[in-house]
């Protein structure tokens, strides 16, 4: 028997792979600071740590709603035409709609034309190959009680 699939139970997974991925992005910014000998911001650290711990788990569970047990695979390496993903950093000087050819059928067909695991690699190379500074959305709730 397949599994009934319902709106609200995508729309969690959706949400929570763009927010894990969102997290990780911001965990690999602050691993290639103090990689580059750069001081980082250690509430940041903390913070993002912790909302990566918590969207995790949340990613996990709705997996396991929809009936996906492939975890986190979708963080292996994967390489494409002009650009690859590596040990969670984004490798390749390649413009936004060439990222977008390859990413956007996956990332807007998922479920009716692209698999849950190419919706999350889509998800992944389109969060961690952008260039805008989310800092003042993501930490908005540290920032304001730091203050």
């Amino acid at each position: 028997m397949d599994k009934v699939i319902t709106q609200d139970a995508l729309k969690r997974y959706r949400y929570n792979t763009r927010f894990l991925c969102l997290w990780l992005r911001e965990l690999q910014l602050f691993a290639d600071k103090r990689e580059a000998g750069k001081e980082i911001n250690q509430g940041m650290f903390a913070y993002a740590c912790k909302k990566c711990t918590f969207y995790k788990a949340e990613f996990l569970k709705c997996k396991e709603e929809l009936g996906y047990n492939d975890k986190f695979s979708f963080l292996e390496d994967n390489h494409f035409i002009g650009f690859s993903i590596i040990n969670g950093k984004f490798v390749g000087d390649v413009s936004d709609s060439q990222i977008n050819a390859i990413t956007d059928k996956w990332y807007y067909g998922f479920p009716e034309r692209a698999n849950h695991y190419q919706y999350e690699v889509g998800c992944y190379v389109d969060t961690m190959s952008e260039k805008r500074d989310f800092t003042n959305w993501l930490y908005k709730d540290y920032l304001n009680a730091s203050n």
